[in-house]
């Protein structure tokens, strides 16, 4: 019985062979694929990271100008209040809630008469992204200017005196979450350059959109005025 059976099968023996050989070459592939998560993880993160490097912001985008009551409600809900001078400026860097800024990566300090290089910790982190995108966007080596940071209010009171479009109120920049961006000045010149200014009015655009921002375009000063949101 048995060898008879065999004997069927025996014309279809190189079918069977052939058969079983695609099946274990096809499960082979399927677990050579399958075993190797992370060298796939690597490709992504360097083919993400070579998008953002040559990303380029050539869409024309029109800033929203956020109502400054937006900045001051974000600008006080860290808690920190109103810093009145320069002593409780360095108070508050002792007590760790503002931190020294200096130049980063894609931006920085223009000389400050009315203002000091501080920030709380969010508002300088925020500062540092947006640094990084400009220079990731730009050309290697091109940078903005930050014009203006922490103002304590005997700083603003003295502002008023030499610049009649200073807010009469409680400035934003009194609160440590705020920052000016000129959008006349870049790589140390002071000069309208359409193109790094339609990079830096569209990564701030994409900022206030995922509403990390408020944003408001001061055409005197010729900078953007942003307030950094929880």
């Amino acid at each position: 019985m048995v060898k008879s059976i065999f004997l069927s099968l025996k014309p279809y023996k190189n079918i069977l062979f052939w058969s079983i050989v695609f099946i274990l070459t096809t499960s082979l592939l399927f677990l050579s694929k399958t075993e190797k998560p992370k060298e796939t993880k690597v490709v992504v993160e360097k083919v993400t990271k070579e998008i953002r490097k040559t990303r380029k912001y050539t869409r024309y985008v029109r800033l929203k100008n956020d109502k400054y009551d937006l900045h001051r409600l974000a600008a006080a809900s860290f808690g920190i209040g109103i810093i009145d001078n320069e002593n409780e400026i360095n108070q508050q860097i002792r007590a760790g809630k503002l931190v020294k800024v200096k130049a980063n990566q894609g931006f920085k300090i223009h000389e400050l008469t009315h203002s000091k290089a501080v920030l709380n910790k969010a508002a300088y982190n925020i500062l540092k992204e947006i640094g990084v995108a400009f220079s990731e966007t730009a050309n290697d080596g091109d940078y903005f200017m930050v014009t203006s940071l922490t103002r304590p209010l005997s700083l603003q009171s003295k502002l008023r005196k030499t610049n009649i479009n200073a807010t009469k109120g409680i400035s934003t920049h009194s609160y440590g979450a705020s920052f000016d961006i000129s959008y006349v000045r870049f790589n140390g010149v002071k000069e309208f350059n359409p193109k790094l200014q339609e990079m830096i009015e569209s990564i701030l655009f994409d900022y206030q959109k995922a509403h990390k921002i408020f944003v408001l375009r001061e055409v005197k000063s010729a900078c953007y005025h942003v307030t950094v949101r929880k």
